[in-house]
């Protein structure tokens, strides 16, 4: 990844995603925004304005073994859901680091 702004290449630390992003959702109730990408990984990105590119930057989801490709929110029970070519739905809590159900 570039920084714009500077034309310098950004450090790997920010975990950004690798591959073709498939899907971007509001979670407007957390001031968060989840994306999801063919690497397998789902991001999850504080929406509110100011800090450093580090602070933006929340948690990362990598239970997926292939790419994701659908994400969906719960506002009512604050769950993530994400589908994936891996022929999984995992359910996750936006608040801790794993996932808390598996459909396979």
């Amino acid at each position: 990844m570039w920084e714009q702004k500077t034309d310098q290449q950004r450090p790997d630390h920010y975990q950004n995603h690798e591959e073709m992003i498939t899907a971007i959702i509001p979670m407007p109730k957390l001031q968060f925004v989840a994306s999801a990408s063919m690497d397998g990984n789902i991001i999850l990105w504080h929406t509110i304005l100011g800090g450093t590119e580090k602070e933006k930057f929340k948690r990362i989801y990598t239970n997926h073994r292939g790419g994701v490709v659908s994400l969906a929110f719960n506002e009512a029970l604050i769950l993530l859901l994400s589908a994936g070519i891996d022929h999984n739905i995992f359910v996750f809590n936006p608040y801790i680091n794993t996932s808390i159900y598996q459909i396979s």
